[in-house]
């Protein structure tokens, strides 16, 4: 399929990822031997902490904060009573250099069996109750690693009580598996050494064929993921 231009990508904000090479039985075929790391925007193979505490006991998983000092200011005491109470796991206790900060940014059409793509209003795209507009990070601080196809299932914009939502904010949409990782089609595709596509045409093509053939259900977009430079 032929894209005559593409939508500018809206940014949905920011995720920690932990730094790890790629699993030795991830995909083991001479097509991804040069993946080194996988940085796809699920968190099925790519994870990054469960559950960031943040002070009120609460799990974050999003955030548009750069700073990520926050997550690192329990002490050992600290974590281990609140890994007692069962709000803290014990594998999350990470320190900062065991952690990298991910940005996403997201093209605003959605991929299935369809002839062609279909349109979203920017706001079905957001993973939290953002306030909008959404400030975006200084880009200068951060490197584009490559773009990743994403199982995707929309927002459902609704009427609560029958009283209009507010127009600033938004309910989490649902993301889901990336093929390329997941599925093991990076073997398919010529993927980088983080487990991504390095064209931008390159992946609207993908993001039209795994849309077609649905290896896992649809529908699918296209992310950019970006990571904080050192």
């Amino acid at each position: 399929m032929e894209f005559a231009s593409y939508p500018v990508p809206v940014f949905i904000g920011l995720r920690l990822k932990v730094r790890r090479p790629r699993p030795r039985d991830w995909c083991n075929h001479s097509q991804t031997e040069h993946v080194t790391e996988i940085y796809s925007a699920s968190n099925c193979i790519a994870g990054g902490p469960i559950i960031w505490y943040d002070g009120s006991a609460l799990g974050v998983h999003w955030t548009v904060a750069e700073s990520i000092a926050p997550w690192f200011q329990l002490d050992a005491t600290s974590q281990a009573e609140l890994i007692e109470l069962g709000v803290l796991s014990p594998c999350e206790c990470y320190t900062d250099d065991q952690l990298c900060l991910c940005a996403y940014r997201i093209f605003p059409l959605t991929f299935t069996n369809a002839a062609s793509p279909s349109v979203l209003e920017a706001r079905q795209l957001f993973v939290t109750e953002y306030a909008l507009p959404l400030l975006e990070p200084d880009w200068t601080n951060f490197e584009r690693l490559g773009y990743d196809v994403v199982q995707f299932k929309p927002i459902r914009l609704l009427d609560l009580d029958g009283a209009r939502r507010a127009e600033r904010h938004l309910t989490s949409p649902s993301y889901g598996c990336s093929p390329l990782s997941c599925n093991g089609l990076a073997v398919f595709y010529p993927v980088n050494r983080y487990c991504l596509l390095d064209d931008i045409d390159t992946a609207f093509q993908v993001g039209w064929k795994i849309g077609r053939e649905e290896p896992e259900p649809g529908p699918y977009v296209i992310v950019e993921v970006l990571r904080r430079r050192e």
